[in-house]
């Protein structure tokens, strides 16, 4: 009797999440394939800038992660904890480990100006892909315009989010670093903003299947650690050309993950 409870409970859990994610890929389509267009159209003949506009579609994919937060949230599928995010508002690279599959989103409600560097796949999506080319999230695609295009946003105020793993960790502990996010604060002179995010239990991670869902509610925790400014970079990484100092960088950021989450 008590398995039979504690499996229609699960379900039910399970259940509720997934038909939050089928709803939050809902809405994102409707608002790239109709919302979208039309406030392209009402902000053209408007005359607003293409900046405000590019904002605009930021804030508005900054409210629909609220609001994602906020159901998951209330439905107790999650604890969230941004407080650490929220008190930071220094323009910099978060550089981010990804241990869930709503890292992405967790950082883009709390900070509704950020960039995000976009995978080219997700550019392509029919249901993310005009949303993001709206908000001119940067793609790698293009690697000779890829750190101009870093540098014009961070002067714009706006913070880069990159995640180094380039996709989501296989365990608690996070992968193996690029070293794209170092050479971005060699090449923009804009400092490192460590975020560490812990999920406990974990869920959805990389070596999770879509069927595996804690039966407990897990606890997702974001902290933002001190900035590591130009200066700092420069005493790990010494006087060596950027290719060189960009995987000591990478590897003294490494370190700092796997040190950090290990001990917590």
């Amino acid at each position: 009797m008590e398995s039979l409870r504690s499996f229609c409970h699960y379900l039910s859990k399970a259940s509720l999440y997934y038909l939050i994610v089928f709803a939050f890929f809902l809405v994102c389509a409707i608002l790239s394939w109709v919302v979208l267009p039309i406030l392209t159209l009402i902000q053209l003949f408007a005359g607003t800038s293409k900046l405000e506009r590019l904002r605009s579609v930021r804030r508005l994919l900054s409210s629909l992660s609220r609001f994602f937060v906020f159901c998951i949230r209330s439905l107790r599928l999650a604890s969230v904890d941004v407080s650490s995010l929220e008190a930071h508002d220094r323009t910099g690279i978060y550089v981010a480990n990804h241990p869930t599959i709503f890292d992405a989103i967790l950082i883009i409600a709390y900070k509704p100006t950020v960039c995000c560097i976009a995978k080219p796949s997700l550019l392509k999506s029919v249901v993310f892909g005009p949303l993001i080319r709206a908000a001119s999230y940067v793609s790698d695609r293009d690697p000779v315009h890829f750190f101009t295009n870093l540098r014009e946003e961070l002067d714009q105020d706006h913070s880069i989010l990159i995640f180094p793993e380039g996709t989501r960790s296989q365990g608690q502990l996070p992968g193996k670093f690029k070293r794209g996010a170092a050479r971005a604060a060699i090449e923009t002179g804009y400092p490192l903003i460590p975020l560490v995010i812990r999920c406990d239990p974990p869920v959805l991670q990389r070596s999770h299947g879509w069927f595996e869902f804690p039966k407990r509610t897990c606890t997702i925790q974001i902290d933002c650690d001190s900035p590591i400014d130009f200066t700092t970079l420069k005493s790990i990484s010494g006087e060596e050309p950027p290719c060189v100092a960009s995987r000591k960088i990478t590897s003294f950021l490494e370190d700092f993950y796997t040190t950090t989450i290990s001990c917590s």
